[in-house]
């Protein structure tokens, strides 16, 4: 059995690791016409709030993880042409 001073050394260790946070850009991940829009901590609050903004404001948005310097997701919300000419296909 782990002794109790033990078991609060590793809850307070693990408590205390910072959340991550992720940048939102408005864009395309790789182009250098990019805006960094704001920092959310926690990936699924990021990604949350980037489906907000690109439903409020159309078009590609994406975020970035400054520690792993990877981009971990993006969304695409523009009216594409076909779409707005009311051009509606299925996919098969």
């Amino acid at each position: 059995m782990t002794p109790p001073l033990l078991r609060t050394s590793i809850v307070n260790a693990m408590g205390s690791a910072p959340i991550p946070s992720y940048e939102i850009f408005s864009g395309q991940f790789g182009y250098t016409e990019v805006l960094w829009l704001e920092s959310v901590e926690g990936l699924g609050n990021a990604f949350e709030r980037m489906k907000e903004i690109a439903k409020a404001s159309p078009g590609p948005y994406f975020l970035f993880c400054n520690h792993t310097h990877q981009k971990m997701a993006s969304i695409d919300t523009s009216v594409s042409r076909s779409r707005a000419a009311g051009d509606h296909r299925e996919v098969s």
